[in-house]
């Protein structure tokens, strides 16, 4: 998956969750991760899927995600951003 495709998808989530299109940008991160399994930005697939989780209110699934990104990569600049959402207390420091 080229950088370029990985890019695009992840910036046609993000507008979708700064639409509040939680849904949308579940979907879209799905294309993503069936398209880009070794993604170079997994971890941003991960924080953007934890936020879209939290818009659809699905509060344990987001904390299980952000919990598998903390696990991952305990050194996010991320984690930051996730310690305001929902799943905040499986981020915490």
């Amino acid at each position: 998956c080229s950088a370029e495709r990985e890019l695009g998808l992840l910036s046609r989530a993000q507008a979708a969750l700064r639409a509040r299109s939680g849904q949308r940008a579940l979907d879209l991160l799905a294309e993503h991760a069936a398209l880009c399994p070794s993604a170079t930005f997994w971890q941003e697939r991960s924080a953007a899927r934890v936020l879209a989780l939290c818009l659809l209110q699905r509060e344990p699934q987001a904390l299980a995600e952000a919990a598998r990104l903390r696990s991952l990569a305990p050194r996010s600049p991320l984690l930051a951003r996730l310690r305001t959402s929902c799943a905040g207390a499986a981020v915490e420091p």
